[in-house]
């Protein structure tokens, strides 16, 4: 199980327990899925222009003026109270939502702590989130040279290569596929087995700490 942690001023060292004892992971990770037959030069004619939402980034979240990008740390003016923010965790989701369709887009993080993937309109926004089966997020998440996937019932490793700072990430919506390319070698890091969506709207989904990230100019 995953939680974020409550930002207190902390050592590194008690940071750094903090987080690890977060990350709580399963000792044998179950393998990953196997892989699609597609790649990000096939799925670039997919590919979308993702701008980061304003009215949900949470704290310790400062965005880019171009919404392109965000980084971890205290905004200059506080952000006004919005339904839709994040108002604990240093999240933000994409501006545009999608119910149907196929959608491709690329990011490049680089830091300690980030997660990358897609969330539900009904992903818990107030509070600490707490990763578990059925919390709307499918994605990656890391910790310094560890990288899992958000599975269930337990996270599943993924080999991330240490100079890997470029994902693709591509949805299908009618088939409930999510999966997230190596940009490096245009391999695929990790495939959620099929879900549905019920018909409930995705969204780009960013988790940043101690991290920051920047979409392609063109996704």
């Amino acid at each position: 199980m995953l939680q974020l942690l409550q930002r207190q001023p902390l050592s590194s060292a008690s940071r750094e327990e903090g987080v690890r004892a977060a990350m709580a992971l399963s000792p044998e990770p179950r393998q990953r899925t196997p892989e699609l037959s597609l790649n990000p030069q096939t799925l670039k004619q997919f590919k979308v222009n993702v701008t980061l939402d304003p009215d949900t980034a949470g704290p310790e979240l400062i965005l880019s003026e171009d919404l392109k990008g965000a980084r971890w740390g205290k905004p200059s003016q506080e952000m006004p109270d919005h339904p839709e923010r994040f108002d604990t965790d240093p999240c933000v989701l994409g501006c545009e939502g999608f119910t149907s369709g196929r959608h491709y887009w690329e990011v490049a993080v680089d830091g300690m702590f980030w997660t990358v993937g897609v969330a539900s309109e009904s992903v818990r926004r107030k509070g600490h989130i707490v990763f578990r089966p059925n919390m709307g997020v499918l994605g990656l998440q890391k910790y310094d040279h560890l990288c899992v996937a958000l599975t269930s019932p337990s996270n599943t490793y993924v080999p991330l290569k240490k100079n890997n700072n470029e994902i693709g990430v591509y949805l299908d919506y009618e088939l409930g596929r999510v999966s997230f390319y190596d940009l490096s070698n245009e391999e695929l890091l990790f495939a959620f087995p099929p879900v549905s969506f019920n018909g409930e709207r995705v969204f780009p989904y960013f988790c940043v700490l101690l991290s920051h990230i920047k979409l392609s100019p063109r996704g």
